[in-house]
């Protein structure tokens, strides 16, 4: 019986042993960016989602991402030093 399990479960091809993709990415603003722009953790390199905006709350002094896996502060910082939000990164990319 395990044997017919084991080979209907081979068959179905959500369950089969493939190599995952590595998604190429690109460091731009001291994050690393893949082709849809989307933002990962310089510490753990998890996808970055949780963007937090100083405007929102005044005792933040400069927007980042903070990581949901680490809790590490990512900082998007231009060529010349500056802070800058995500949506100017995004331009920018």
């Amino acid at each position: 019986m395990q044997e017919l399990f084991n080979n209907y479960m081979g068959t179905l091809p959500f369950f089969k042993n493939s190599p995952k993709k590595e998604t190429k990415t690109v460091v731009k603003f001291g994050l690393k960016w893949d082709n849809t722009k989307n933002p990962y953790c310089q510490k753990c390199d998890a996808i970055l989602t949780n963007f937090i905006n100083p405007k929102t709350n005044s005792l933040l002094p400069n927007p980042y991402f903070k990581c949901h896996k680490c809790e590490h502060k990512n900082y998007l910082i231009d060529e010349s030093g500056k802070i800058i939000t995500f949506e100017e990164a995004k331009k920018l990319l």
